[in-house]
């Protein structure tokens, strides 16, 4: 009979500390979705000193090198200028 009145008591505590702790779920904050950054696009080559708006800039289209997607920071850190070509194309939409 103590036997079972201590297993009773054991049972009650372990109940009452698992819903104390687990009662209620932790909440979890949400992730931030990553900011999206503007990108540009530039051609490889050395002598090339702009970056490019528009995909279809006639003076990217000359580009015989590869052409890289890079953030906006990026391109204006590593000493590159806005070409004025894709300005035009984008104003005149």
């Amino acid at each position: 009979m103590k036997r079972l009145r201590t297993i009773i008591a054991c049972m009650a505590l372990t109940l009452i500390a698992a819903t104390s702790l687990c009662g209620r779920p932790v909440e979890k904050k949400q992730p931030r979705p990553p900011k999206r950054l503007p990108v540009v696009l530039v051609c490889t080559g050395s002598t090339n000193k702009v970056f490019h708006t528009q995909q279809e800039c006639p003076v990217l289209k000359q580009c015989d090198q590869k052409i890289k997607i890079v953030t906006l920071s990026r391109a204006q850190n590593a000493g590159r200028t806005h070409c004025a070509l894709c300005s035009l194309f984008n104003s005149s939409k």
